[in-house]
């Protein structure tokens, strides 16, 4: 078992419900509530890769909240003691308190890493907004992990009033889920797009499906922004309208739509596009209405608008 992996699972462990526990050496404890009795055992397998728990694992713990009167049960889990454990403590502790060892994160934080602190401290409020609990750290170390999100998975979050990060475009949350989504628990179904995919599946097969039904339906009269270029390249020919039409490879867009990678790849272009482009000029243009039905439902799909996707299709030609 290599070294990177065991530092990068630590990373998303300790960023989220894990914590180390010193006396003489230390251990990794991690507690979850018992209706992710799934996703704790699937921690455990995976902790248990790099470190040795005991039989009882996970165990339970009833208590009352004094605040409500209500009782509830938390599964806990305790690693014996590991000097590597031990090496990490000061990184991640000063004073007790939990930091942000900035070095670390540098070095071994990456998808599985981020999917194991959402899963732990991440909420999908919906499939345009998540928001990770940081509570518990400092402004600068909020800077920090909102740069390593930007600068590592092009994911734009901001930071809310109550110190959380906050991810909240329907682009970032889908690119998010597109790093994370191989290393969800089947316990935590609530917090995956899988129900939203499914149904933009169903909707992307219906559309190819009745595709040559569009053949005789007006073509929608839209406008959308472009570079000063490539509107000139469309106006260079006799028929616009039918030349973009003729460009646009709708059809293979939508067969493949389905793959993670290809949304990835769609989004993180549209986002350096945007981020390059000094100006757009609008163009009122004729598109047929299958591929004006289908820009609409690869919106659904990654978020991304139509004069952007148009723009990106092109580039590809």
């Amino acid at each position: 078992m290599s070294n990177q992996q065991f530092q990068s699972i630590m990373c998303g462990k300790l960023l989220g419900d894990g914590y180390l526990n010193m006396k003489n050496q230390a251990r990794l404890q991690f507690r979850h509530s018992l209706k992710d009795k799934q996703y704790t055992e699937d921690q455990l397998l995976l902790f248990s890769r790099y470190l040795t728990f005991g039989p009882t694992n996970p165990k339970a713990y009833s208590y009352k909240d004094w605040r409500t009167g209500q009782s509830y049960t938390t599964l806990i889990c305790q690693s014996h003691i590991d000097k590597r454990l031990s090496d990490l403590y000061p990184q991640w502790y000063n004073q007790k308190k939990k930091v942000i060892p900035k070095h670390l994160l540098k070095s071994y934080f990456n998808a599985e890493s981020l999917a194991i602190w959402f899963q732990d401290d991440g909420n999908l409020k919906s499939k345009s907004r998540i928001i990770l609990s940081t509570e518990c750290f400092q402004h600068q170390e909020l800077v920090f992990l909102q740069k390593l999100l930007m600068e590592r998975f092009s994911l734009q979050a901001h930071i809310d009033t109550q110190n959380r990060l906050d991810i909240s475009s329907r682009q970032d949350v889908e690119l998010f889920h597109t790093y994370v989504s191989p290393f969800l628990s089947l316990g935590m179904k609530r917090k995956s797009l899988s129900e939203e995919h499914s149904r933009l599946q169903n909707e992307t097969i219906e559309l190819l499906t009745k595709c040559n039904t569009f053949h005789d339906q007006v073509p929608c009269r839209t406008t959308i922004y472009l570079p000063p270029a490539l509107k000139r390249f469309l106006q260079d020919s006799p028929s616009p309208s039918k030349k973009l039409n003729h460009l646009l490879q709708i059809k293979t867009e939508l067969l493949n739509i389905n793959l993670p990678t290809l949304r990835r790849q769609r989004i993180i272009q549209s986002k350096n596009m945007i981020a390059t482009e000094t100006q757009k000029v609008s163009y009122t243009i004729y598109i047929n209405a299958f591929h004006f039905s289908a820009l609409k439902l690869l919106k659904k799909w990654t978020g991304i608008g139509i004069s952007n996707y148009i723009q990106l299709l092109l580039k590809d030609v």
